[in-house]
């Protein structure tokens, strides 16, 4: 298993999209085997259940055994058995008995298959699934380096769940920023940075540098270099050299996409280029230190013309620009519409799951990637680990924005857990958030937007 370690790292970033591609077929299978096997049902006492749960380990053993001595310990009428057996370990949430059927299992396909069989790789997303259960994150590692060899072997791929699946493996890297160990931190962005960039060029080279397929691609270029800035703004562990991060490239990205749109004559989708491109030179000025990107403001008024000219009503174009935005978004979207769905205010009585007092009802939710990244938004969870939770501080805020979106009137009016250090925080994170402005706004008058924002990070 002797792989060069440029190939190793290259193969790391693919084997994964094809386990995750056929994983899908295992994690369905297990899910609902959960739902059918330990659910209590309602005639049910916890007596019964267990009893039950008893029984149905006992008979698929008796299934097992049966098949053995018929065909001999390593046969293929194993399988269907095992994998029952997993279903109902992983409900119980014996994680290590999961482990050691998972085991059982790959042998038994590499046995009857191959040793580089793409049939084990279920198992192995499900192996990395129950690492996940077990914080056993060097584990992880090792699975993937292994895939990676698997992928050695193999090349045949298709281009869209290449690239979907390339995408959650970079998530993965994100969401280890806050889950692994602070010392390998700074390792985990370089590894998202170092795939994202591998699915950028992919992108690029398979749909063509002027394909709208490859826009959201480049969206996700522009937000790598921004995150890769912030990364570089901490004075702890997490902070990374300046190859983590540029703010010429991201802007540079941004304004590739508007040619691209420009081509398909649909004017709201340009004005919406032009208003990415705004909001990256507004984020790219609140963060440059000695350098100036120019002027968005120009560019914001430029995207309201076009948005007129072209046809969208008055009343959306003021309630778009009126919506309070926190910068960047998190995908690119080509309708107003779209967009605005992204930062919808929520019900925070459902969040919390009790009533603040007052008259605050609803909030924007705003969840910190990292305590020392407190003004950046934590990437969306993967798949995989969408079941992790980590312990979260939670501070209530309302403020005011003016026109060019500068915070004012920050006032912290609940906290958990309650105290001081908490709202503090939390007030200065959104002293150093980025809103976008609204040209939309009569220019004559003041303007006053009010905001409520639910605001989360790790102690």
């Amino acid at each position: 298993m002797c792989v060069s370690k440029r190939l190793m790292k290259l193969a790391l970033r693919f084997a994964f999209c094809i386990a995750a591609m056929c994983g899908l077929i295992w994690v369905q299978f297990t899910i609902a085997a959960d739902s059918t096997i330990i659910d209590q049902r309602a005639d049910e006492s916890a007596l019964e259940v267990s009893n039950r749960i008893i029984a149905e380990v006992s008979a698929i053993q008796e299934e097992l055994d049966a098949a053995e001595t018929a065909y001999g310990p390593f046969h293929t009428e194993l399988l269907e058995p095992l994998q029952r057996m997993l279903s109902l370990q992983i409900g119980l949430e014996n994680y290590p008995e999961v482990d050691r059927l998972i085991d059982r299992y790959l042998q038994l396909n590499r046995i009857n298959h191959s040793p580089s069989s793409f049939g084990q790789l279920p198992a192995l997303i499900e192996q990395i699934s129950n690492d996940i259960r077990q914080q056993q994150w060097q584990s992880i590692n090792d699975r993937f380096q292994f895939m990676a060899w698997i992928f050695t072997k193999h090349s045949n791929f298709d281009t869209e769940d290449l690239l979907s699946l390339l995408d959650e493996f970079a998530a993965w890297n994100l969401a280890a920023v806050y889950i692994d160990i602070p010392e390998l931190r700074a390792e985990h962005f370089m590894a998202y940075r170092a795939v994202m960039e591998n699915a950028v060029d992919f992108a690029e080279r398979e749909y063509g540098s002027e394909n709208a397929l490859f826009v959201p691609w480049l969206y996700r270029e522009a937000l790598m270099e921004y995150r890769g800035v912030t990364m570089q703004r901490t004075g702890d562990e997490l902070r990374v050299g300046p190859r983590a991060g540029s703010l010429d490239d991201a802007v540079s990205a941004i304004r590739r996409i508007r040619p691209i749109v420009d081509q398909f004559e649909r004017p709201e989708a340009t004005g919406m280029a032009i208003v990415y491109e705004a909001d990256y030179i507004k984020l790219a000025n609140d963060l440059g230190r000695n350098k100036n990107y120019g002027s968005n403001d120009a560019l914001y008024r430029l995207a309201v013309d076009i948005f007129r000219e072209g046809g969208v009503d008055e009343e959306k174009i003021v309630a778009f620009f009126r919506q309070p935005t926190i910068l960047p978004m998190k995908k690119f979207y080509s309708s107003i519409d779209s967009a605005m769905q992204e930062q919808r205010p929520t019900e925070l009585e459902a969040t919390l799951g009790t009533r603040i007092e007052g008259d605050i009802g609803e909030a924007i939710e705003f969840t910190a990637w990292n305590e020392s990244l407190r003004f950046t938004r934590r990437p969306e969870k993967t798949s995989l680990i969408a079941g992790l939770n980590t312990e979260l501080n939670s501070v209530l805020l309302r403020l005011s924005l003016d026109k060019q979106g500068n915070a004012r009137n920050i006032d912290a009016i609940y906290s958990s857990p309650p105290g001081g250090h908490p709202k503090a925080y939390a007030r200065n994170a959104i002293e150093r958030f980025s809103f976008r402005p609204n040209p939309a706004a009569n220019r004559w008058r003041s303007e006053r937007r009010p905001v409520n924002i639910f605001y989360r990070y790790t102690p």
